[in-house]
């Protein structure tokens, strides 16, 4: 990807949204998300997606097959149109619970 290689280890996904990305060869141990929610939104760069409120970072182990079902779980996450709604009420507890419903 050769935008990653200029911008940086990320990918702006979707409006609000960025994917944080590196190769599991530099540290994955085991499969986890992790979600930062700007209290103020940051300019990408991405003329179609800024700025960006969300960031997703996905962590999956060199060697196993489960990207493909963590990045279907959070696609799954992100078509969820009250999703972005409960990231903006800075709510830790709703924000877990609203990613366990979707990604378990």
């Amino acid at each position: 990807m050769a935008g990653m290689d200029l911008a940086g280890p990320y990918v702006v996904i979707a409006p609000h949204t960025a994917l944080l990305h590196t190769a599991a060869e530099h540290g994955a141990r085991q499969q986890g998300l992790s979600l930062t929610v700007f209290e103020t939104p940051v300019v990408f760069g991405s003329p179609e997606n800024d700025p960006v409120k969300y960031a997703y970072a996905l962590s999956v182990p060199q060697g196993t097959p489960s990207h493909l079902t963590a990045m279907a779980g959070l696609l799954k996450l992100l078509e969820d149109p009250g999703f972005a709604d409960i990231c903006d009420t800075h709510d830790p507890r709703r924000i877990w619970d609203s990613i366990c419903l979707h990604m378990m």
